[in-house]
């Protein structure tokens, strides 16, 4: 098993990499694989990995391990059949004798939960869809396995997920982890969009697909014959070009790249899937099933449309003992998951993907979702309102970990929290005999755990003392968490309360965990129209890792001279340069977290615009002295009220980056000035002429 996990892991951590830096790679011809990854990685040593497509398939195996009340096929056809019988004597009859015609003509397994499907829906066609989803309507159980799926999608390591599932247990996590147009959801025929693939066939987002549809939407749902082994011609259209990969050229060499599928709690039995892959099969495509068992090899059944039998016949090779991590156990409840459960081979699977890169580039934990999983999973949810209650108060401490004690409402209304928050608010709508005046705000729950509102209008709330920063000090955060986690333990209902209790060592160090790691997340916009509209070839920067490698490559090069930055502390900036650098700085910040470490390095002269005053973050290097300074490239992104959801682009045309440094004159100006006005993004270029540029150059270098 421990291969096959390091085989995997290898391939989806490359993939993460090929993502976030393809065109670099092969534009620069630079060793990428050897700076980003550790020396243990069995792949960091090739100059080019051909980049394949990597998509997780999930099936009901994979729910009912995350939530056992919730029925596998054979156990939810019977419950279907009995419910549908007893409406009389004579539909219990006309049902049997429909099960038998679909397995004498079409040689359906009797037993099968969708040849029960078939056989009722024949008679209740709307009835079975209500019932169905009735049966499957469940959402708010969070799995750990669900939780790193969605992980993985976020940070681009598989590129879709296709689900055949109609419960919406993984749809939660997915929802959770992703914003809405980070990513492309298809459930219907109508959610094709040629827009969703490159021209060459890469993906603009990532993909989640639910070809038989899911429970929340019953006229989705899809069960006949037709629609069972038949997908609609739309999702057909999606699958099969997400199968189709993309061609690539390497050292002048056309290649196709390979299509890997990991399968987890999946049976193969999907005919048109199956034919969909076999027909878009390519060498090195390779199948990981992530199961109790290797599935049965699909055979083609009587009606099928032949395809290529030797592709066929390397399909049906990968449905072997080789290819399987096999799930032995299930979950205890406890936080220490099983090695050999369904979570214990996931979480395993992760580690060895984070242990893939170096340090410097490892990617965002899931210690939050590890602890989100425990302290829910199982959850005997009484009411649904006492779980959105307790969610939304832990999401709130992890939010407010994250953001290092000072968050504004922007920012809380876009994560986790502030999605919870509304889910809460919806349910407490629903109960007509809630008293409104017992509802709270946002604004309540900061108050409540401790925090303090400041600047004007109630926008932004600090955890600690307002002193010279916002953003409070690992030591002083320290020091809070044995308060925060009392007002938590207070706040939550008991079956939470006994779990946090359980799990208060840990509690302390994934808090300290979020705290330490960078907070923004990558949301990037492809038609940013104000990008559009201002510069000419603005190149989006899809990733965390695009951008961490980028900032640092471009840093590590000889030629520029001089930086112009502006950020949110300049604590990156401490990271990344020696305070004995030579080279000229000018640095703006917004937050005076970071002064005394910033007052040490030469060359560099640091100014600060209050956090309300400025949201454009830019880093610009140039080449040259004083007023030859020329531009060389420069990365940009805009950042509104500390929000963490950034969407920057990297600039390589000159023109883009005088433009930029026009911008960055009218930021430091202000910044020197302390001006109380805010200034206009679009006419910061007009404001600042030559001459401004000529004195601001003289000024500083």
């Amino acid at each position: 098993m421990n291969s096959i996990l390091k085989e995997l892991a290898e391939k989806l951590s490359i993939n993460s990499v090929n993502t976030s830096l393809w065109n670099f790679i092969v534009d620069k011809k630079k060793p990428v694989y050897q700076d980003v990854f550790d020396t243990s990685c069995g792949n960091c040593n090739k100059i080019i990995e051909l980049p394949g497509r990597y998509i997780v398939v999930v099936g009901a195996g994979a729910s009912h391990d995350a939530l056992k009340n919730l029925k596998l096929g054979r156990d939810a056809g019977n419950e279907l059949i009995n419910h549908f019988k007893r409406k009389s004597k004579i539909v219990s009859g006309l049902i049997t004798e429909e099960i038998e015609r679909l397995e004498n003509v079409y040689q359906l397994n009797k037993n099968d939960f969708e040849t029960k499907l078939l056989a009722i829906s024949k008679f209740f066609s709307k009835e079975v869809k209500k019932k169905l989803s009735e049966l499957y309507n469940f959402r708010y159980y969070p799995s750990l396995t669900y939780e790193i799926i969605a992980h993985l999608l976020k940070h681009r390591f598989i590129d879709a997920v296709i689900n055949f599932n109609y419960d919406e247990l993984l749809d939660q996590a997915i929802e959770d982890e992703l914003q809405q147009n980070e990513y492309k959801k298809v459930i219907s025929e109508g959610d094709f969009d040629e827009g969703l693939f490159r021209d060459d066939n890469t993906l603009k987002h990532p993909l989640y697909i639910k070809p038989h549809g899911t429970c929340n939407n019953p006229s989705s749902l899809r069960f006949t014959r037709e629609d069972y082994f038949a997908l609609p011609p739309g999702i057909s259209m999606i699958i099969r070009r997400l199968l189709k990969g993309k061609t690539v050229n390497i050292n002048n060499q056309e290649k196709e790249t390979p299509i890997n599928l990991i399968v987890i709690g999946f049976h193969m039995q999907s005919f048109e899937f199956n034919k969909l892959f076999v027909d878009s099969f390519t060498p090195d495509s390779k199948i990981y099933f992530i199961n109790k068992s290797i599935p049965d090899a699909p055979v083609k059944k009587p009606g099928d449309t032949d395809g290529d039998k030797e592709k066929w016949d390397k399909f049906t090779e990968m449905f072997t003992e080789h290819n399987l991590l096999k799930v032995e156990a299930s979950n205890r409840n406890s936080y220490k998951t099983r090695k050999d459960s369904l979570d214990g081979i996931m979480n395993e699977l992760w580690k060895k993907i984070e242990n893939s890169f170096n340090e410097k580039y490892k990617p965002r934990c899931i210690s939050r979702n590890e602890l989100i999983s425990y302290l829910f999973k199982r959850h005997e949810l009484e009411n649904e309102l006492d779980y959105l209650w307790d969610r939304t108060w832990v999401e709130l401490v992890l939010s407010v970990s994250k953001y290092k004690g000072f968050s504004t409402l922007y920012q809380l209304l876009k994560d986790r929290f502030g999605k919870y928050f509304f889910l809460l608010q919806r349910k407490q709508d629903h109960k007509k005999s809630l008293n409104k005046s017992n509802t709270k705000t946002i604004i309540d729950f900061c108050n409540e755990l401790g925090m303090s509102s400041v600047g004007y209008s109630e926008r932004a709330f600090i955890l600690g003392p307002e002193n010279n920063s916002m953003i409070i000090d690992r030591e002083t955060f320290e020091k809070r968490i044995p308060e925060i986690f009392d007002k938590l333990y207070n706040k939550v209902s008991d079956k939470t309360r006994q779990r946090l209790k359980k799990s208060k060592k840990l509690f302390k160090s994934i808090l300290l965990e979020l705290f330490d790691k960078e907070d923004s997340e990558i949301y990037p916009e492809y038609g940013n129209y104000y990008f559009q509209s201002v510069f000419k070839n603005p190149k989006v920067i899809e990733t965390g890792l695009s951008l961490k490698y980028y900032t640092r490559h471009y840093i590590k090069e000889k030629d520029w001279t001089t930086l112009l930055i502006v950020a949110e502390t300049g604590e990156w900036f401490t990271k990344e340069i020696d305070k004995h650098h030579k080279k000229k700085v000018v640095l703006i910040i917004a937050d005076k977290a970071k002064e005394n470490d910033l007052k040490n390095y030469n060359n560099t002269h640091t100014h600060q615009l209050n956090w309300w005053q400025h949201n454009q973050h830019m880093t610009i290097f140039l080449k040259g002295k004083k007023s030859n300074l020329e531009p060389l490239q420069a990365i940009y992104f805009m950042k509104s009220h500390k929000g963490n959801y950034i969407d920057p682009v990297f600039l390589d045309n000159k023109q883009d980056c005088e433009k930029l440094i026009k911008i960055f004159i009218a930021y430091c100006n202000k910044a020197k000035n302390n001006a109380e006005i805010e200034i206009n993004n679009l006419q910061l270029n007009t404001e600042i002429g030559p001459d401004d540029v000529k004195k601001f150059y003289s000024e500083y270098f």
